[in-house]
This record gives structure tokens, C-alpha cells and sequence, in this order.
């Protein structure tokens, strides 16, 4: 019904598809076969609960999560159709590109095994801009918990703290680039989660960005190589 993209509607659709989320295992194994044998493109467009209304502030947790599990289903349809009828992008909530979502995803991970709903639990909905970001960020953290753990664990032994300890050290030999790097990489698996800090021996210089991401060029290169 085109009534539903109006947000006056929002609340009517809500309980709606809160019904519908709330039908049994087998029920919903058989709407994603029905939903697949829709392959008229723009009726099963139309199907999909805006994007506007799954984000919607005044809609409680409880329904939003019945809106995007209404919305995995047909995505599960569109997955398991041969050419898929839409694009993976159309199921992006680009209006969830303006929440904070590290909370969001810090609290999906602190309440993974409850029935707290998230958008986390459904990536499908994110776009790249939303899975960048928590991609970054969760890296930074781990590189910060990885050195304070490192850093605790010498200042408790009374060990002297050399700060080189807060970042995975590597030194290469340009001559001996992929090589090197791997050898460094395995003996050091311990510290992989650390800030990357690398040092070309021989060569005078700090490692202010420059020469990791030198570093990085070079052993893509060789790595794409074709003796390799």
C-alpha cells in the first residue's frame, strides 16, 4: 500500500509487520519461498519496509526489530534468487548513517547472547560508510586495549617500560621486502592487534605514517607479482 511510505502510517505498518514477525519458524521459511517466486522487480521493491520507518525515533526496539527482520526475510528471498531481482544496496538504511554506532555496536556486543534487539544483527541493512567506521574504530580500540594490556602487564612485574612496547615493530630489509615482513609478522602474531610501526634497516628515519604506508605499497606490489 503507497499509504505506508507516509510516516502518518508508521504505526498501523509497525503492527502490522509485528504480526508478521511474530509467525513461527516454518511460516517464515515458506514467506521466503513465496517472496522468491515474486519476480516482477518493482512488487518486490514495494514489499520492503521503508527505510525512514525502520529508524523512525518514536518506534520502539521491539518493532523496529520486527521491521528489519521483515526486511531479512526478503533479502534471504533476493539472496537465494537466481539472478538476485535487487541490488544488495537497496537494502541499505542510509538514515542510519547518522546514529552513533559505536554505541551501538559496543552494546551489541556487550548484550550478544540476549534478545536486545540491534541493527548490528542485521548487516545487511548498513552500508559500507556504517561497516567502515565500526571497522576503524574497533580496530583502534584493539590496538589500545592490546597496549595497555602489554603496558600493565610490565609496570605489574616491575619490568622496565620501553614504549616501543605499545606498537607492533617491524623491521625489513627492502632487498628482502615479502620475506622479511613475513618472518616479523609471524614471530611477532602476538602483537598483531598493536599500532604498526615499521623500520627499514639501514635507512635513517620515524615512522610517522609515511613509511608503513610505503611499506604497504611495496609488498602489495610483490605480492601481486607474477613470480608469486
Amino acid at each position: 500500500n503507497p499509504q505506508y511510505s507516509s510516516s502518518s502510517t508508521f504505526v498501523i505498518y509497525a503492527h502490522l509487520l509485528r504480526q508478521i514477525a511474530a509467525l513461527s519458524e516454518a511460516d517464515h521459511h515458506f514467506l521466503v519461498h513465496w517472496l522468491k517466486k515474486l519476480s516482477t522487480f518493482w512488487r518486490f521493491k514495494q514489499l520492503a519496509p521503508h527505510p525512514q520507518f525502520i529508524s523512525h525515533s518514536p518506534v520502539p526496539a521491539v518493532m523496529s526489530f520486527s521491521l528489519t527482520k521483515c526486511s531479512w526475510w526478503i533479502y534471504a528471498a533476493n539472496s537465494v534468487s537466481s539472478p538476485p531481482i535487487m541490488p544488495f544496496t537497496d537494502f541499505y538504511n542510509i538514515t542510519l548513517d547518522h546514529m552513533d554506532f559505536m554505541e551501538e555496536y559496543r552494546t551489541w556486543q556487550n548484550y550478544g547472547n540476549s534478545n536486545r534487539f540491534s541493527f548490528c544483527q542485521f548487516p545487511f541493512i548498513l552500508s559500507t560508510v556504517v561497516k567502515k567506521a565500526i571497522i576503524q574504530k574497533d580496530s583502534e580500540q584493539q590496538m589500545i586495549s592490546q597496549a595497555r594490556q602489554s603496558l600493565v602487564s610490565k609496570v605489574s612485574r616491575r619490568q622496565r617500560v620501553d614504549m616501543n612496547l605499545l606498537f607492533l615493530n617491524i623491521k625489513v630489509r627492502r632487498a628482502q621486502l615479502l620475506t622479511d615482513s613475513l618472518d616479523e609478522l609471524t614471530r611477532k602474531r602476538c602483537d598483531l592487534k598493536k599500532k604498526l610501526k615499521v623500520t627499514f634497516v639501514g635507512e635513517a628515519g620515524l615512522d610517522m605514517g609515511g613509511l608503513t604506508k610505503e611499506w604497504f605499497l611495496l609488498l602489495v606490489r610483490q605480492i601481486f607479482h607474477t613470480d608469486y
